[in-house]
């Protein structure tokens, strides 16, 4: 079963970060992660709560 979760991701331009200067957070989970494009930082959020998440179901 899978279920579905509504999270918040927050999107910030750090202009001095010159490689990844797109940072995407989810306040809700305290998770973030960047990239050299808005696209890239959302779906490297994703790959870290996917991994977060996995970690979690394996110590239940």
């Amino acid at each position: 079963m899978r279920t579905t979760i509504p999270i918040t991701v927050k999107i910030i331009y750090e202009k001095e970060a010159t490689d990844a200067p797109f940072v995407a957070y989810s306040p809700e989970l305290d998770i973030a992660s960047a990239g050299p494009t808005e696209a890239a930082a959302r779906g490297n959020l994703k790959e870290a709560i996917d991994v977060v998440l996995e970690g979690a179901k394996e110590d239940s």
